[in-house]
């Protein structure tokens, strides 16, 4: 998440599809291959600055596809 704007963002929400060939694990089990993630983020991120979410992700081995499509949203 990189914060383009003027203002400074105090939330954050960002979703996207799991790609073919991943799951993401969540603390209450797996998503598989097409499964929507939200992951929502607070703290104070000023202009200009980004910040990088780490997250579990299993991966079955074969070709991987592109996390598509991704949005984030400030709150």
């Amino acid at each position: 998440m990189r914060n383009t704007g003027t203002l400074p963002i105090t939330s954050w929400t960002v979703t996207f599809k799991v790609p073919n060939g991943l799951s993401y694990l969540q603390w209450n089990g797996y998503n598989p291959p097409g499964a929507p993630v939200t992951v929502t983020q607070n703290g104070v991120l000023l202009p200009g600055d980004s910040v990088t979410v780490q997250f579990a992700i299993g991966w079955s081995g074969g070709t991987v596809g592109t996390p598509s499509p991704i949005t984030c949203t400030a709150r």
